[in-house]
Formats: C-alpha cells, structure tokens, sequence
C-alpha cells in the first residue's frame, strides 16, 4: 500500500500524462560542447488542453517571445545530440559539461531538454 507521500507524487504524475507532458529526468549527462552556437529559442504555442497550435500548413506556431537560448551539444558516452534550453546566454567555450533537467527522448537517441536545466563544468 503507497505511503500519503507516494500517493501524492503519483497524483502529480498522473496530472502531468494528463496535460500531456512526458517529460522524464536526466540526471548529470556528461556532454561535450563543440562548435555549435546557441541560438534564440521561441517555443511553440499551445491551446488550452496543452496541444501545440499549428497554422493552416500545419506547422508549429510559435511566440514572438523569446524564452531562452538552445545549445547544442553531444553526449559524451553515446555520441548523441542533446539539446537544451537555458533562459540566459552562457558562457560557454568548447568542453566538457554536466547537463540536469526534465525533457524528452531516450538513453540511446537525441534529447531535448527544456525545464529545470542545470549546466555546470565537468
């Protein structure tokens, strides 16, 4: 039987698969920042039931709002592309970081990563 501490972290869980939101944590990704720059991030529009606004070509609206910088950078162990936002510009010279947040995709595929985001030096 769930403790009442349990039960509350699955009510919130269940609340966010409910909005849509199938973020998972990652947790101190090792990655290597090349030569990529960063770039203004705009995110998507969403309605009010959380489903992304698309126009009448079925492409993603966006805000006119800038909401962060996106990086691009590569997982040390796999190679893979991992993508992240951050609301401030970095400093960010070629290197090795530590990477923390909540997004989406998989242990062996591209990640995008785009709440709660840590990033500090390896």
């Amino acid at each position: 039987m769930p403790t009442k501490e349990q039960d509350l972290k699955l009510d919130k869980l269940d609340q966010a698969s409910a909005k849509g939101d199938s973020r998972r944590s990652f947790s101190k990704l090792v990655v290597v920042k090349l030569g990529v720059q960063p770039k203004p991030y705009y995110p998507k529009l969403k309605d009010e039931s959380g489903k992304t606004v698309v126009d009448e070509n079925g492409v993603a609206k966006r805000s006119e709002k800038q909401a962060g910088w996106q990086y691009t950078v590569v997982e040390y162990r796999t190679c893979e592309t991992v993508r992240f936002v951050y609301p401030t510009l970095l400093k960010m010279p070629r290197g090795y970081y530590v990477v923390s947040g909540y997004g989406y995709g998989g242990d062996y595929s591209s990640k995008w990563i785009d709440k709660d985001v840590k990033v500090s030096n390896y």
